[in-house]
């Protein structure tokens, strides 16, 4: 029989209790969220510890699996670019960021980033902030190592989220848009190889954003430019 042993957790509020077989593939032992994990939230972390067979679990759509001994961690987060909330909250922040007001554009944003810190979107909006001085003035060289190191290191950690979870729609999309903002720059720099690598992967996320979540509006934006442009 498969028994979750512990479950630890970050949070501090009252132990939720979900009977056998509840997001969980286990239909053995009661499987108990501590610290106020529920069904719909993963703002925590979660670790299963088992003490027989694996076991499954699903929290907020996203499934992790324990091996006997062993811990799986959920550290996933909700995807906020489909919460109606934050995109109101992010369409203000990019009008004052479009004004060169940064500091004014993450406060818009600062209680998101302060419940989900680990978001790549807060990443993403250091690159466009380092991004402006360069579109700006291309003839100007200075900013371009700001710039980039930024972009890369978003790159990398999305590469990461979706090694940990390929369903990680936010990633995926700021991924798009970091790699199409990079294969901007490298064709303004006339680095076409660099340029076209970055774009290749670019689109080949926007494709799959495409088919996985066709409804999302913002889509139609991005079909127009590539059909324009190609």
């Amino acid at each position: 029989m498969t028994a979750v042993t512990d479950v630890v957790s970050a949070n501090t509020a009252a132990p939720v209790v979900f009977a056998a077989g509840v997001d969980s593939t286990s239909t053995a032992a009661p499987v108990v969220f501590a610290a106020g994990v529920d069904s719909t939230s993963s703002a925590a972390p979660v670790t299963l510890i088992t003490d027989a067979t694996p076991v499954t679990a699903t929290i907020a759509g996203t499934t992790i699996t324990s091996t006997a001994g062993t811990t799986a961690d959920n550290t996933a987060f909700p995807s906020l670019l489909l919460q109606e909330d934050f995109i109101q909250d992010a369409r203000n922040a990019i009008d004052l960021l479009y004004n060169r007001e940064y500091d004014a554009s993450l406060k818009e944003l600062s209680p998101w980033k302060t419940q989900y810190p680990d978001h790549p979107a807060w990443m993403l909006w250091e690159s466009l902030e380092a991004w402006w001085p360069v579109l700006i003035d291309l003839e100007n060289t200075s900013n371009d190592d700001v710039f980039l190191d930024i972009s890369l290191q978003l790159i990398d950690y999305c590469d990461e989220l979706l090694n940990k979870n390929e369903e990680d729609l936010d990633a995926r999309i700021i991924r798009s848009v970091a790699s199409g903002q990079v294969a901007r720059y490298y064709s303004n720099r006339y680095r076409w190889y660099r340029s076209f690598r970055h774009a290749r992967r670019a689109l080949s996320d926007f494709f799959s954003v495409e088919e996985s979540h066709p409804d999302i509006p913002d889509l139609n934006f991005g079909i127009g430019m590539y059909r324009y442009f190609s």
